[in-house]
């Protein structure tokens, strides 16, 4: 493309306008200007002519901004100018070079910038060309300026870890990087050890740049050792402080610390660092607390299994549990203890692992520290006293701190067997026995309590039933109240062998069920299975009664059968919560512990328990199905979508044994689908609605596939109506996991096309009635099927299946899917793309979609489709997803891209010279791989919207 001397004039007039639209990028005012501005540049620099503009733009009279907009040039290509331009890359060397010793005539974070720029050009040239060039760029930096030199040889490795990390870096490139090192430590050794050692900028330049190379671990330990007494040294300087961390912090990673000598010296080295935290919390210097905090979690992350064996790792260990017991209040006053919680949950789960002699040795020596972190912990997970008057960031904040916490007590339990429970109890009989005790410490203590209750191993009779006759207590406030509550629930599996003390335990659990806090009921859950969080869900603090339902799933679980005599009681409070405003949370919750509790009955008997329990979610859910006039509709459509959330959550837990349902679990999901087919074509269901029905049946499909085979056909054709009729995105969902889980079966196949036509015909309609932008989610979604119909049938099906006009169904799906493309929005434009590369992926499958492809004039059709977007139509953001539907094309179908592709650039009318195509056109050519292709065309694109 550089050859073109058209393109280059072209380009060098362009100078002018290039600057004038960085200063009004980065200096001017106007905001349409400056997100027009952004846009051009962008197009300017993904072009590869741009690179004529960098000498000039790189003149020591431009602004800054314009000379790091030359380098930003240069990186862009850097990577790809060697390949595509071998003739010039000796060129952009030299200019490298030049431009590399004038570090005073640029600011710090555009020569910065040159640097990385330079390294990479340099990982590039070897081993064909400028081989020693690093040593030799480094040999003539020094004289001139030692910071300089650093920040050069900071850059230089930080882009052979990237080369490195992508698994890219050439046996060349990790020998010019072997090369390096002897200078670099020379260097190193230079700033921090030599005169300029008493300069504070020059010191913390070089330790910044020797963590980049410690983090390589390309340096061995042995070779830097002396330099390493020197960072500890230089933490007694306050200024320098957070660059010997970092030098710290890279070396616990380091491939080294695989030996035990030497992890065990990185371990005494880091436990000199005792005496300085201590000294940091008392002055309450939070950024050197975070960062020693911060150097023991690596440490013990990295190294936790080798850590445990060694002699010095109890004393690191309980180093470890002061970083976690900082003296303030989580969240308000501090959150750096929260960083040590992933990794004590790693290190107790180590300890579980152990082999059984290992394991036994290292209980006894951990026991006293782990007990201390159980201690500390408990402390931790205490509420502020102003809990109440928090905003919803703090309790979140909070309740996501003590999940993880208790995740830790957890473990902890489990290694240490009774011994958690025990002082557990002896620190709840010490609560309960002062009269000063504060709720929010008791409140904590019975936490870990029911945190730990149900994995510590055997159980020890005796602590169990001191912690029952705890359980009588008159709590002082709600807080002690649910976690009271929650410790009963826990006590389940024991409590099975205990039949006389369920009617005492269960009454607890139900009077805080129905101590209702009533809140907006909501269509959608935050917590899945277990009322487990949902990664994506903000934490809250449960009610009571939700605490009650919590516990009453976790009751019914652990005792089964044994709560059969009293299943009366709890459906008759179940529905006495449901009507005070119980939430969808807490009743689905119950429901999960109807069904965990009815497992051992009779497959029919437990259907009779299902149905007791849930008679008013499905006396509500029929009624909604007999709705035919949306103006007739006297129910609660929050509520609706709130009984199918709870029916389908029930569902999720059945266990199904044999290979034929019981009639009684066959009338239930029968009256389950035809609920579902009912409200998927009713007036009255909304997106939310559609959601929950969607949920609904994959709950269903979780639980066993053969609960929905008996109805696909009945399902499928009413999911499919109604996803025409109210565009509701999450139905064709539905269809696309019938199609995926049934699709191949020959029972099926007829139906779940014909579902598949009705859709199809519908988004049809959509487009030609001009309705289609007003549903992007439901057109993206319908591409999303498409491409599963091609993946589960292949063309020859679609083939012979016939659309309307009696052609092949599969001419009328390329044809639209092709239009597409020429959307504006770029949700369709990208769904569409990707069923693009589906189908010409599946048309190369059988003579017959072939022929069409090149008789037909579809595949023509689809390549002046697909670069009229790219060049012009298309939204950026859907330019790579479209450039990798030409590149397939021209993968799948090379003779007769080559033969259609240069007409189909003459009828775009580019502003690009012909010879600048004729280029393009042989580049297309040469390329064989899909990434390769790709990148080309969406180079292309930028150079034709450029």
């Amino acid at each position: 493309l550089l050859d073109c001397s058209c393109c280059c004039l072209v380009i060098r007039e362009m100078l002018d306008t290039v600057v004038e639209a960085v200063q009004c990028l980065y200096r001017g005012n106007d905001v349409s200007l400056k997100e027009e501005a952004e846009k051009y540049l962008k197009d300017v620099q993904a072009s590869e002519e741009s690179v004529l503009l960098v000498p000039d733009l790189f003149s020591s009279e431009m602004i800054p901004e314009v000379q790091f907009f030359a380098v930003s040039i240069l990186q862009t290509h850097a990577s790809s100018f060697k390949t595509n331009h071998p003739d010039q890359f000796a060129g952009m060397q030299e200019l490298l070079l030049q431009h590399i010793v004038r570090f005073k005539e640029m600011p710090v974070y555009v020569y910065r910038h040159l640097c990385s720029v330079l390294s990479i050009v340099i990982f590039k040239s070897v081993p064909d060309s400028w081989a020693g060039a690093f040593e030799g760029i480094l040999n003539e930096l020094l004289p001139l300026s030692l910071s300089a030199t650093l920040e050069f040889m900071k850059s230089f490795i930080e882009e052979g870890c990237k080369l490195i990390e992508h698994r890219t870096a050439s046996p060349a490139i990790m020998q010019e990087i072997s090369d390096a090192q002897p200078l670099v430590i020379s260097v190193l050794q230079q700033a921090l050890c030599g005169d300029d050692a008493s300069d504070e900028e020059t010191v913390i330049s070089a330790l910044q740049c020797f963590a980049c190379w410690i983090d390589s671990s390309l340096i061995p330990i042995a070779d830097i050792a002396e330099l390493l007494n020197e960072i500890i040294g230089f933490t007694a300087n306050d200024s320098i402080f957070p660059s010997a961390m970092e030098c710290l912090i890279a070396l616990v990673s380091h491939r080294d610390m695989e030996d035990a000598d030497m992890l065990s010296a990185m371990v005494d080295l880091v436990l000199q660092l005792k005496a300085p935290y201590t000294h940091a919390l008392e002055e309450q210097d939070d950024d050197k607390t975070e960062w020693i905090c911060k150097l023991i979690t690596e440490l013990v992350d990295y190294n936790t299994e080798a850590i445990i064996t060694l002699e010095s790792g109890p004393d690191l260990m309980q180093m470890f549990v002061g970083v976690t017991a900082h003296p303030m209040q989580f969240a308000l006053e501090e959150t750096q203890s929260e960083l040590t919680l992933k990794v004590w949950y790693n290190v107790l789960k180590s300890f579980v692992e152990l082999e059984k002699d290992v394991r036994h040795k290292a209980r006894a020596l951990y026991l006293p520290i782990l007990m201390d972190l159980l201690l500390t912990l408990h402390k931790k997970m205490q509420y502020p006293s102003s809990i109440d008057s928090l905003g919803s960031d703090y309790e979140e904040q909070i309740e996501k701190y003590r999940e993880d916490a208790g995740n830790v007590v957890m473990f902890i339990a489990c290694y240490t067997s009774s011994s958690c429970l025990q002082k557990l109890l002896s620190v709840l009989d010490e609560n309960l026995s002062s009269t000063g005790t504060p709720w929010m410490e008791l409140e904590a203590t019975l936490t870990c309590i029911y945190r730990s209750v149900g994995f510590a191993g055997k159980y020890d009779e005796e602590t169990m039933a001191s912690i029952v006759s705890h359980m009588q207590i008159e709590p002082p406030n709600k807080f002690v109240s649910i976690a009271c509550v929650q410790v009963v629930g826990a006590l389940g599996t024991w409590l099975k062998h205990k039949e006389e003390l369920i009617p005492e335990m269960l009454n607890i659990i139900l009077r805080s069920l129905v101590t209702v806090t009533r809140r907006p009921r909501s269509a959608s859950l935050s917590r899945d299975i277990g009322g487990n969080w949902q990664s994506q869900s903000k934490r809250k603090r449960l009610t009571e009664a939700e605490a009650g339902a919590e516990a009453l799933r976790d009751l019914c679980e652990g005792c089964g059968v044994a709560l059969f005599p009293y299943f009366g009681v709890i459906v008759e409070q179940y529905r006495e919560a449901t009507i005070r405003g119980l939430s969808t949370e807490g009743r689905v919750l119950i429901a999960e512990g109807v069904v965990l509790m009815s497992r051992n009955a009779d497959s029919n008997d437990a259907v009779e328990m299902i149905k007791q329990a849930l008679s008013d979610e499905c006396e509500y859910i029929q009624q909604a199905c007999d709705i035919t006039n949306v103006d007739d509709a006297n129910l609660d459509i929050v509520e609706l979508g709130s009984h199918l959330r709870v029916l389908g959550h029930a569902l999720r837990f059945i266990k199904f044994k044999g290979e034929e349902m019981s009639e009684g679990l066959f009338q239930l999901m029968q009256f389950v689908m035809t609920s579902c087919a009912a409200l998927a074509e009713s007036p009255i269901v909304d997106d939310m609605m559609s959601q929950a029905i969607c949920d609904l049946i994959m709950n269903c499909l979780r639980a066993s596939t053969s609960f929905i085979e008996p109805f696909v056909e009945d399902l499928a054709g009413s999911i499919s109506r109604g996803f025409v009729t109210r565009a509701h995105a999450s139905l064709v969902n539905i269809i696309r996991s019938l199609v995926l889980i049934f699709g191949k079966m020959e029972s099926h196949q007829l139906s779940l096309l014909q579902a598949f036509h009705t859709v199809h015909i519908g988004v049809i309609e959509w487009f030609e009635g001009g309705h289609h932008l007003e549903v992007p989610d439901a057109i993206g979604e319908y591409f999303n099927l498409v491409c599963q119909i091609l993946r589960v049938y292949g063309s020859e099906v679609l083939m012979q299946t016939k659309h309307t006009d009696d052609k092949p169904l599969l001419m009328s799906i390329s044809k639209w899917t092709f239009s597409a493309v020429l959307l504006p929005e770029p949700i369709i434009l990208r769904h569409a793309s990707t069923a693009i590369v589906e189908l010409l992926k599946a048309m190369s499958q059988s003579e017959e979609s072939i022929s069409i492809i090149y008789q037909g004039g579809v595949g023509a059709l689809c390549l002046e489709t697909c670069i009229q977007a790219l060049c012009s139509e298309a939204p950026l953001i859907a330019v790579p997803e479209i450039a990798k539907s030409i590149a397939t094309f021209r993968l799948v179908y090379p003779d007769l891209f080559m033969k259609l592709i240069p007409d189909v650039l003459t009828k775009q009318n580019l502003n690009i010279s012909s010879s600048v195509l004729r280029e393009f056109v042989s580049s297309c050519q040469n390329k064989t791989s899909i990434g390769e292709l790709t990148q080309l065309f969406t180079s292309f694109a930028s150079l034709s919207r450029s």
